[in-house]
């Protein structure tokens, strides 16, 4: 299994990835490095990527967090041969009836899923988020530790909700927009603007958008 990225997230993910298979390899194209904590191959090279994938295993994690750059690796790296695949921790608390689960999402530790949740492609959940009944991320969401997310909520594509930030019942926050770390979200929230504060107040505009 090829892990891509070699960063603090990939180091927060292992745990899980060893649970699916025991010696997996990373992906770092940044620098030139070739073990992960002294222990893990590592390659960097498009070329590398084919050959791990022809030779070796098709499979893929996102081992990086980011919104869109979760999405553009999971292009790219499907388009090198890989099979893209979730990567879940046996740690986890995942309803029996979530009502769907997409390809490619990371979800770490103690996180909670209530029943008819809806997780769509590429989602993270990190570290002790909680997603409550009847809510639904859209794809390749980000969702910060410890955060929660309340009954009801639709959550738009590309959405990053910071650390501890709470999400009221019933709300909508569309897509491509940024909770702040230890936001609270009390009303609807439009499209690609960045909110922070208790309540949660709209700071300022984003620029981009997928």
């Amino acid at each position: 299994m090829l892990v891509v990225g070699a960063g603090g997230f990939a180091k927060q993910l292992l745990q899980s990835v060893l649970e699916q298979h025991d010696q997996p390899v990373f992906y770092d194209g940044v620098s030139s490095r070739r073990w992960f904590l002294n222990r893990f191959a590592v390659i960097s090279k498009d070329d590398e990527v084919r050959t791990y994938f022809s030779e070796t295993d098709r499979r893929f994690v996102l081992g990086i967090g980011g919104s869109r750059l979760r999405m553009s690796l999971a292009e790219k790296f499907s388009a090198l041969g890989g099979d893209l695949i979730s990567c879940i921790s046996s740690k986890a608390d995942i309803s029996p009836s979530v009502a769907e689960i997409g390809k490619g999402i990371s979800v770490l530790s103690h996180v909670v899923v209530e029943p008819d949740v809806v997780i769509s492609q590429g989602c993270l959940l990190n570290i002790g988020a909680i997603v409550t009944h009847d809510s639904s991320l859209g794809h390749f969401c980000e969702v910060g530790p410890g955060a929660l997310i309340c009954g009801r909520c639709c959550i738009g594509d590309f959405v990053q909700i910071g650390a501890g930030a709470i999400v009221i019942p019933g709300i909508k926050i569309g897509k491509g927009s940024i909770i702040g770390a230890g936001s609270v979200v009390v009303r609807d929230i439009p499209e690609n603007v960045m909110v922070a504060g208790n309540p949660g107040m709209i700071k300022k505009r984003l620029t981009y958008g997928i």
